[in-house]
């Protein structure tokens, strides 16, 4: 039997409880996969170092797939959350920019944590090898983050301080204007960004958003516009 497929192994006195052993996969797992890739990593491997049977890795997660996705959504978890952070979060029509560049720091603040960037140089490197990793990319949809900006651009839009032709796109350009300095900066987490560096790479995507969107004295009302895109919902 090779190394990808459940194998049974005898029961053990001492092992930990089921969430202990949870944790202990996922350690286990995530520390392969940094150390050895997502090719090199081995079920057997993760198996072993976390103390439990291939047997067990398998009852909870179906293949390597799943295993990787469950190591990047644990690592995620475990960094800071930009929701907190932005609790009472709103872009000041006196201060656009300001603000702005307040909501891109606590992003990259969460993004660009080294284990995270790290797990993601892994999943980037298998992409051509493993297609079925893109969905990883696009799994779930719009964030918490991105739905509270495209909220908060929508009623500044109505209001008349911003013109926000569609606001999910000018959300995407906001968040590609964050990620791409960022990883460019960092070689995708290589090198770290200090707390200076992400405040820049903020402002300067808040600036460029700022004066890509100001409503002109000139433009017409765009509440009136037939082609107006519908109110971003709340996830």
């Amino acid at each position: 039997m090779d190394d990808e497929h459940a194998g049974v192994a005898s029961p053990r006195r001492g092992r930990p409880p089921s969430a202990a052993k949870g944790e202990a996969i996922l350690a286990a797992a995530t520390d392969a996969f940094l150390r050895d890739g997502f090719r090199g990593a081995t079920v057997d491997a993760v198996a072993a170092a976390a103390g439990v049977s291939k047997q067990t890795v398998y009852s909870r997660f179906a293949d390597k797939e799943a295993l990787f996705l469950a190591v990047v959504e644990a690592a995620r978890a475990a960094g800071p959350d930009p929701v907190p952070a932005l609790s009472g979060w709103v872009l000041d029509p006196s201060d656009l920019s300001g603000s702005l560049t307040a909501f891109g720091e606590a992003v990259l603040d969460a993004s660009m944590t080294e284990r995270v960037a790290a797990l993601r140089r892994v999943m980037i490197a298998e992409l051509g090898r493993r297609p079925q990793l893109r969905a990883l990319w696009t799994r779930d949809g719009p964030s918490r983050v991105a739905t509270l900006l495209a909220e908060q651009v929508y009623l500044l839009d109505a209001s008349g301080v911003l013109d926000v032709p569609d606001v999910a796109t000018a959300v995407g350009q906001f968040f590609a204007l964050l990620g791409h300095p960022a990883n460019q900066r960092s070689l995708y987490g290589v090198l770290p960004l200090d707390g200076p560096q992400r405040h820049r790479i903020a402002a300067d995507a808040a600036d460029l958003f700022v004066r890509a969107h100001a409503r002109r004295s000139d433009r017409p009302d765009r509440i009136d516009r037939p082609d107006r895109p519908d109110r971003p919902s709340a996830r």
